[in-house]
């Protein structure tokens, strides 16, 4: 069977066995049924024969997500890669880029059930409540926690993004014992508790955070938030890691040795330049094939750089672990949970003929990511702040993303070399 939790405690060359199994079927079948598949196998010159292996997927090109986008918009909606009729669709989300990413019926190893198997390890069941800070807007997440927490009885409080004043009241009027957020919305949420007056010891029931964590920050860095969030706050975290287009990929176990993969996912460390697999250990791109019949994207190349951990974990699981997500390759930047690409950026100022040069800075402010638009304008022109004022509505309509600060910057601060996403949030 595809989708089965014992396999995360067989040998690997069991593993291996099945995922060989099941590769060879989405191979065939996603040839057959997803034109952008087999125009990816054309171009390469190989045939489904060809994959057998989970060594033999390095013949296939890896398919960044910049490429997806791409050929959405040339192929819309979907790129080619939708292989089930189009009425089994039961949601479509829309993540920046425009990407289109379809949802189908619950499907037994899909997404609900990945998730659903990480919850329960983070211990949750009937009884608990979770304040879900992630948006129901359009992207995947919130939706997606939603479905897999409800089927298991758990009461969800639908919050979204923001508001952090009335999130931290709702954390203590309805006793709320865990909060799913990102690591900066998280630390608000306590600091605006803190604000309050609020004890948390006596006056609050929440124990437990799943948070995600941050490109840049390093192992060390995470870890420390980690324990300052146990140490002053008593509150356990856990974390997961996935994609939009894929799901759920891995998640923690109560020892925190990296994320479990699950069985019908297999993650390959690739070198970012050529796409051939590198050995446990070996830091490179997490580039990720999921058993999923329906939207099969063979070798997605996330653009996250990270490591593969082989050996059997301290919870008893022998299942490969991934490592900390360290930085990433390619043109995607993430801002806020988001990707920011430049050419995003391009659309921005293609709307505006008065700007000549510009640039995304991202820069942090404690535990928040700022994000300043810097702009040089063609020549003097009236009515300056109504302009940046449209620049920065723009920007949050394209991107997503709300700029702080939208910088009218002297002529020859920016030149034809300078980069469009300036990243000093690390350095």
């Amino acid at each position: 069977m595809i989708f089965d939790e014992k396999l995360e405690y067989s040998t690997a060359p069991e593993l291996k066995e099945h995922q060989n199994k099941w590769l060879k079927k989405l191979v065939r079948y996603a040839y057959k049924n997803a034109p952008a598949v087999k125009q990816i196998f054309v171009d390469a010159g190989i045939l489904p024969s060809d994959i057998s292996t989970l060594s033999d997927l390095q013949k296939i090109p890896t398919t960044p997500k910049d490429q997806l986008v791409k050929q959405q918009r040339e192929n819309p909606p979907f790129g080619g890669f939708l292989a089930t009729p189009a009425d089994n669709l039961r949601r479509i989300y829309v993540s920046p880029g425009p990407l289109y990413h379809p949802s189908l019926t619950r499907i037994r190893g899909g997404v609900e059930d990945r998730l659903t198997r990480a919850f329960r390890e983070f211990g949750f069941g009937r009884g608990d409540k979770i304040l879900n800070t992630y948006s129901y807007h359009m992207v995947p997440a919130g939706l997606l926690f939603d479905d897999a927490l409800t089927s298991m009885g758990i009461t969800i409080i639908p919050a979204g993004t923001g508001n952090s004043t009335l999130q931290a009241q709702i954390l203590h009027d309805l006793q709320i014992t865990c909060i799913i957020a990102s690591t900066p919305f998280l630390m608000t949420l306590l600091t605006t508790l803190e604000e309050s007056g609020y004890d948390f010891k006596n006056d609050l029931s929440l124990r437990t955070a799943i948070i995600t964590g941050e490109p840049g920050r390093g192992e060390d860095g995470w870890f420390a938030l980690r324990k300052n969030l146990k140490d002053k706050y008593n509150l356990q975290t856990f974390s997961f890691y996935g994609t939009a287009e894929l799901g759920t990929i891995g998640y923690e176990c109560k020892y925190r040795n990296g994320y479990h993969l699950f069985e019908n996912i297999i993650v390959e460390i690739v070198d970012p330049l050529t796409g051939k697999q590198l050995n446990p250990g070996q830091s490179g791109e997490v580039v990720i094939t999921a058993f999923n019949m329906r939207f099969p994207i063979l070798r997605l190349g996330t653009g996250d750089i990270s490591y593969i951990t082989e050996g059997k974990c301290q919870c008893g699981r022998t299942s490969p672990r991934l490592g900390l997500i360290s930085g990433r390759v390619g043109e995607g930047i993430r801002v806020r949970e988001l990707f920011v690409y430049p050419g995003q950026l391009d659309r921005v100022a293609a709307a505006f003929p008065q700007v000549s040069r510009y640039q995304m800075k991202l820069t942090r402010q404690g535990e928040k990511d700022i994000v300043t638009f810097r702009v040089e304008l063609v020549k003097e022109v009236g009515e300056k702040d109504q302009i940046l004022k449209a620049i920065g509505e723009k920007i949050q309509e394209v991107c997503t993303v709300r700029a702080n600060f939208i910088d009218l910057v002297p002529p020859g601060t920016l030149d034809d070399n300078s980069s469009k996403i300036l990243d000093m949030r690390w350095r």
